[in-house]
């Protein structure tokens, strides 16, 4: 007899749902939370004197041992939005990451 299967993830994400057998979701099952990132990179000149800096902050959202970002400030400016979903659609592919790297 085939064993059980559980279906999770989320059905407005690009990758939808996925399905593992039960008893495999049960042992990797993990609580869905979230939290507040904060990046900063700054990029330097042969000379050493700073050339750019760029602030992000994102919320970070994990669900079943994903993480997914988004983007709620650009240099302390919070975006709109519509100005999220122009960068969500920019960083496509780039937003999801497992939490066992």
């Amino acid at each position: 007899m085939a064993a059980p299967h559980v279906t999770f993830g989320r059905p407005d994400h690009p990758e939808g749902r996925r399905t593992l057998p039960a008893r495999v979701n049960a042992e990797h099952a993990r609580p869905n939370y979230f939290y507040d990132k904060h990046t900063v990179r700054e990029d330097y000149d042969g000379k050493g004197a700073l050339k750019e800096e760029t602030d992000k902050r994102y919320v970070v959202t994990v669900e079943s041992g994903l993480s997914y970002l988004k983007l709620t400030q650009l240099n302390g400016k919070t975006l709109s939005p519509s100005e999220q979903k122009k960068k969500k659609q920019n960083d496509r592919g780039d937003c999801r990451t497992s939490e066992d790297d």
